[in-house]
């Protein structure tokens, strides 16, 4: 049975606001007598609901006049009641009555009726069906034209609004719309897409109705065999679900098909049961076009029974398209336009009238508005403002403790792990625990030096700390204090120079923070400096300023450091081992700032020169002054020697033993880790990610230890490197790092690393994840040494190891009868060096390239003598050898008995 279409909400509630009103009213006598008396009555507008379920009931029923009786007694009760809503309804259902029965000029009336309604109310649901009924009046009158603006209109509304049922109703009528228009595959699209909403939907009928529209494609592209097949597949589903009119229709369409493939007993078969259904149900259209069918198909072999039918066919098409008819339908499209243009003007006005209304309303509470928003975003900027620099605080702080705890970790790890060392190992020689507890001072040194500046900074920043000026010969104090400085330059092999442009100088300085700036600009140029250099300071004065200049010959600072050089803990390009500035010339510009001068940075010809501009006199009180006999100098750099802050050399230990590559940027560090793997591996040492690049494609080392923050290229960008690269893919990486975070972890086991170990790190730890990664790489060359995996097994191995094993034995069984075949045609092949292929292929396979090679021979001739009737003189030449004397030998050694023997126990 069907259902109601959807209603407007407002409508529905008028409707239901007016069914609980009646039968209030017919409630109201139950209060006043006994119930014999006073039997609920039904209300005007439950009638016309009962009415609308007897259209539905008669409809399907196929008793199309009923139903018409039906919608008119509706429809006069809904006039009554004023109700649009069951109006439209009724005016829909006697367009679909009138359709079928074949009164188009009443279909087309009431139709022109539905739409006129449902336009006025905005129900776009209602409208899309009404665009569809007309749509089907039009398509039965032959005005397929019409047709296809008012079904392309109702698809266009039901798709706005994504209504899938009803889209394949609509789907199904265009095709039959797009055959007469001769445009089939359009027509068979649209058949699909109807089919699949359909057939989603589990709708056997709708399903039934799309086959038959389907095949009416393929009866006007002449298939007829498909054709037929899925007329009779609708028949099946429509007859089963008693769908009569639809079955009717498709019986007519079977007999066509039938007739145009010269079948023509089947043919009249099934146009006849298609004529009397079609009486059955009083379908004039159908009984019209059918007669017309059946006098075509007997014109030649039955000419009186032919005449008969075309006499009927005649009579129907007359009654059904007679001039009332066409003329209606001509002038109703451009009716309804009009009609639908003027109801728009209306809304239109009555809008306008509105907003004159409010106009004023409107331009009062937009001023209020633009006030109030004013407010608001004047507000909201200033929080907006307060919490980013709050942020930028933050940020600040975070990265400020992130870097600060960097480097107190690389210290750390050295005094941890060196101490550890020394207890763990009592039997160490007095010269290794004299270098120990050497280096666990220096690097306690560098701990409180840097806690020192820290401490000094914080109070500078917080302006807790208030400098004791002083007055007297600035140019002096200068060159006394360079002097503490020229012994420890000269032991790095630099020359200190001091160039002063006056000997004296008379003005106004803070001893203490001069001395800490010279300290910390000569340190900082000694890091970068090459054996041999030179660092020039000198001094220059006018009425008003003092300017003292760092300058040195260590080839300069890169473009990108300058900007932020002066940032704590900044890490700039240039740095030989990596360092970062620490403090220390962040710690400069404090200083510089609390005596209210400035300090820059500089590239020149041969290196770069630091500038401290100050003013030559204090506005402040002088607290005393300096006459000579003493020079508050700071202590002297600190900085380890030059054979400390050279890398350690490359170790050796037998040639047997498992290579280690440890790229690391401080030297104390790399030589403690060496120190810590001990003598049972060859141990080889890189500065950044770029010597390591080059020494493990040189030496392909088994394993590589690998800090992240170093210059030219980190520990994360060698992981990317390694792991893309053909020829190392197979090596694996252990990062040390000072980054403790998860998301460092996790960044660094993406870019490819195998373990990750936070400094100060444990040296047993470290030891023994570098054993159990040594032992897997054991264990898989063990796997592949014996010969090629069966079935292709490469579990265990790294993607990059598989698709180099998978290359080289395909590279090898491509050239397999070739005897000639060598490590430098597969070094070729493989686009790899000679030493780089056997390196590689030691390192997944335990062997050598030519015994892989030889492997490869052998386990394919294995395979050849258990799989094939080749005598073994073939087998032979096919694995690449000439001689079988020397094949049998070969085969003998690897497999513990000869080819024949072999084929046998196979």
């Amino acid at each position: 049975m069907k259902k109601r279409n959807h209603q407007p909400a407002a409508l529905y509630t008028m409707r239901l606001s007016t069914m609980l009103v009646g039968w209030l009213l017919a409630l109201l006598p139950l209060g006043c007598g006994s119930p014999e008396k006073h039997a609920p009555q039904k209300t005007s507008s439950q009638q016309a609901d009962s009415l609308m379920e007897l259209i539905y009931e008669a409809e399907d029923s196929n008793h199309f006049e009923k139903a018409k009786g039906y919608a008119r007694e509706a429809l006069a009760i809904y006039k009554e009641l004023n109700d649009s809503v069951g109006m439209s309804e009724c005016y829909g259902e006697l367009v679909v009555c009138h359709q079928r029965t074949g009164d188009l000029t009443e279909a087309i009336e009431a139709g022109q009726q539905a739409i006129k309604i449902d336009v006025a109310i905005g129900d776009n649901e209602k409208l899309a069906t009404d665009y569809n009924n007309m749509a089907g009046v039009y398509l039965t009158s032959k005005q397929v034209a019409e047709a296809k603006v008012l079904i392309n209109r109702a698809i266009q509304l039901d798709t706005q609004a994504n209504r899938t049922k009803k889209l394949s109703i609509r789907y199904g009528l265009a095709t039959e719309i797009y055959v007469k228009l001769d445009s089939l595959d359009k027509a068979l699209e649209l058949a699909n897409m109807a089919l699949k909403l359909d057939t989603e939907a589990g709708d056997t009928v709708k399903m039934g109705r799309r086959m038959s529209q389907m095949a009416d494609v393929y009866l006007a592209r002449k298939e007829y065999g498909k054709a037929v097949q899925l007329y009779q597949e609708a028949i099946n589903m429509l007859t089963k679900k008693k769908e009569r009119t639809s079955t009717c229709i498709t019986y007519k369409q079977l007999g066509q098909a039938y007739m145009r493939s010269g079948q023509t007993a089947k043919a009249r078969e099934c146009l006849e049961i298609s004529l009397q259904m079609a009486k059955d149900i009083n379908s004039r259209y159908i009984i019209q076009s059918t007669c017309e069918h059946l006098g075509n198909l007997l014109s030649q072999t039955d000419p009186a029974t032919a005449f008969e039918y075309m006499k009927q066919s005649s009579a129907w098409k007359d009654t059904l398209f007679n001039e009332k008819n066409s003329q209606l339908l001509s002038s109703y499209a451009a009716r309804f336009e009009s009609a639908e243009k003027a109801h728009t003007i209306e809304q239109q006005e009555a809008e306008l009238r509105a907003h004159r209304l409010f106009i004023w309303v409107g331009a009062i509470i937009l001023i209020l508005l633009s006030l109030l928003c004013g407010a608001l975003y004047y507000m909201f900027r200033e929080r907006t403002r307060s919490r980013n620099a709050t942020q930028k605080l933050i940020d600040i702080r975070n990265t400020f403790f992130t870097n600060i705890t960097h480097e107190f970790r690389t210290p750390l790890t050295l005094v941890h792990g060196l101490s550890h060392q020394m207890l763990s190992h009592p039997d160490m020689s007095q010269e290794e625990r004299k270098r120990c507890l050497t280096d666990i001072q220096e690097q306690g040194d560098s701990l409180l030096e840097l806690v020192g500046e820290l401490l000094e900074a914080s109070k500078m920043m917080s302006g807790q700390n208030t400098p004791p000026w002083m007055h007297g010969n600035v140019a002096a104090y200068v060159a006394m204090t360079v002097e503490t400085y020229r012994s420890y330059a000269a032991t790095q092999g630099v020359t200190l120079h001091y160039q002063p442009e006056q000997p004296d100088v008379e003005a106004d300085f803070v001893g203490n923070y001069l001395a800490k700036i010279l300290r910390n600009l000569i340190s900082n140029s000694l890091k970068y400096m090459p054996s041999g250099g030179d660092i020039i300071v000198s001094l220059q004065a006018t009425d008003k300023r003092l300017s003292l200049h760092v300058e040195d010959t260590g080839g300069g600072i890169a473009e990108d450091d300058i900007d932020n050089i002066f940032e704590p803990f900044y890490r700039g390009k240039s740095s030989k081992e990596g360092n970062s500035t620490g403090i220390g010339l962040n710690y400069v510009q404090q200083m510089v700032n609390q005596m209210h001068g400035t300090v820059s940075v500089a590239n020149t010809q041969h290196g770069a020169r630091f500038s401290v501009v100050l003013p030559r006199r204090n506005e402040k009180a002088v607290t005393h002054e300096w006459d000579g006999s003493a020079v508050d100098a700071p202590k002297p750099i600190s900085s380890p020697t030059k054979a400390h802050t050279a890398l350690p050399t490359t170790t050796d230990a037998s040639q047997t033993d498992p290579s280690l590559l440890i790229v690391e940027d401080n030297p104390e560090i790399a030589r403690f880790i060496g120190m810590v793997m001990g003598s049972h591996y060859n141990i080889q040492f890189a500065l950044n990610g770029e010597e390591a690049l080059l020494k493990a494609q040189e030496n392909m080392p088994d394993i590589l230890l690998t800090d992240l923050m170093m210059p030219q290229m980190d520990g994360l960008e060698l992981c990317r490197r390694v792991r893309q690269s053909d020829v190392l893919n197979h090596i694996p990486i252990i990062v040390i790092s000072a980054k403790d975070a998860d998301s460092d972890r996790m960044e660094a086991f993406q870019a490819g690393a195998d373990a990750y170990l936070i400094k100060p790190f444990n040296a047993e730890e470290l030891t023994l994840r570098v054993e159990q990664l040594l032992r897997q790489r054991q264990l898989l060359r063990q796997k592949f040494a014996s010969g090629l995996p069966a079935d292709n097994d490469y579990t265990g191995l790294k993607e990059g190891e598989r698709q180099f094993l998978e290359r080289l034995t395909a590279l090898v069984e491509s050239q397999l009868s070739n005897r000639e075949l060598n490590t430098e045609m597969l070094a070729d092949g493989m686009k790899m060096t000679r030493a780089q292929l056997n390196s590689k292929t030691r390192a997944v396979t335990g062997n050598t390239a030519n015994n892989y090679i030889a492997r490869i021979r052998m386990d394919r001739a294995a395979r050849m003598l258990k799989q094939t009737d080749m005598n073994i003189g073939e087998v032979a030449m096919k694995c690449g050898f000439e001689d079988v004397s020397y094949f049998s030998r070969v085969f003998k050694q690897a497999f513990d008995c000869t080819p024949s023997q072999y084929r046998k126990l196979a």
